[in-house]
């Protein structure tokens, strides 16, 4: 149940990357045209970028900590058999 709410996690953060995608290329737009609050923009790039980052690895941690959960489960249940 755990791994399927992860992947739905995972699901709705891909749907959102084109939108990601769309701003910092806008923001770069606004920099490379020289607007007066440039430096701004740029670190408020920076920091989504960083962010939008940690988000995906904090999920595919999640991801490999639960599917190790699995595994152990597993064997553990296979240890009580034998």
């Amino acid at each position: 149940m755990l791994q399927s709410k992860n992947k739905s996690l995972r699901n709705e953060i891909d749907s959102h990357e084109p939108s990601i995608i769309t701003v910092v290329d806008s923001g770069l737009a606004l920099i490379e045209e020289g607007h007066p609050q440039s430096d701004e923009f740029q670190q408020h790039i920076d920091d989504l970028n960083r962010r939008w980052n940690e988000l995906q690895d904090a999920v595919e941690t999640r991801k490999n900590r639960l599917e190790q959960s699995e595994l152990a489960q597993q064997v553990a249940r296979w240890l009580i058999v034998v």
